[in-house]
C-alpha cells in the first residue's frame, strides 16, 4: 500500500474508533426505581390505582393489593404508603398494613435496599365499628405510594403526589 492511500486509511480507522468509542456512552446504566404488579415489567409508576374506587366500603371490610419495587439505585431507599381519603371520618376508619405490619396512622414505610427487587403486599381495613358517616356517603379512597431516599421519612401530606396507587 502506498503512503497516498496509508495516511487517509489510518484517519479513517482513527475517526471510526472516536466515533464508536463515544457512541457507546456510559457503561453504567440509568439509576431508577421502577414499579411493577408482575415483578417482570417495571414503570416510573404503576400504571393503575391499587383499589377500585367504584365499590362501596362498609364496616369490617378488608381490601389486599401487591406490587413490586425495584430500587436500582446504589442507595437504599425508602417506599411509603399512605391512604388518602375525601372523607375525615371515612380516613380515620381505616388502617394500612405493609407486608402484614399494622399502621394505625394510615401511613407506613418499607426500606428497600440499593439494587433490591421487592414485591409490597398492603391490607386496608375499616374497622368493624365505624360510624354512620362512613356508611353514608361513598367516599374516595386511595393508597398513595411514594419513593423516598432519605434517611428518615415522614408521612407526605394528602396534597402530594407520589407513584400513583
Amino acid at each position: 500500500m502506498n503512503s497516498n492511500v496509508a495516511v487517509p486509511c489510518a484517519v479513517l480507522v482513527t475517526g471510526l474508533a472516536i466515533v464508536v468509542l463515544l457512541g457507546t456512552g456510559s457503561a453504567r446504566p440509568v439509576q431508577t426505581v421502577g414499579y411493577s404488579y408482575d415483578g417482570e415489567t417495571w414503570s416510573p409508576t404503576l400504571p393503575s390505582p391499587l383499589f377500585d374506587n367504584e365499590i362501596r366500603w362498609v364496616p369490617g371490610d378488608r381490601r389486599d393489593a401487591a406490587f413490586h419495587v425495584f430500587n436500582d439505585t446504589d442507595d437504599d431507599g425508602r417506599i411509603q404508603l399512605k391512604l388518602v381519603s375525601d372523607s375525615r371520618e371515612f380516613s380515620e376508619s381505616l388502617t394500612v398494613s405493609i407486608d402484614g405490619t399494622e399502621y394505625r396512622s394510615g401511613c407506613g414505610t418499607v426500606l428497600i435496599g440499593a439494587h433490591e427487587k421487592r414485591r409490597i403486599g398492603a391490607t386496608v381495613d375499616m374497622t368493624v365499628n365505624a360510624g354512620n358517616a362512613t356508611q353514608n356517603s361513598r367516599a374516595f379512597v386511595d393508597l398513595v405510594v411514594r419513593w423516598d431516599n432519605g434517611d428518615s421519612v415522614s408521612c407526605v401530606s394528602e396534597n402530594q403526589e407520589g407513584a400513583y396507587a
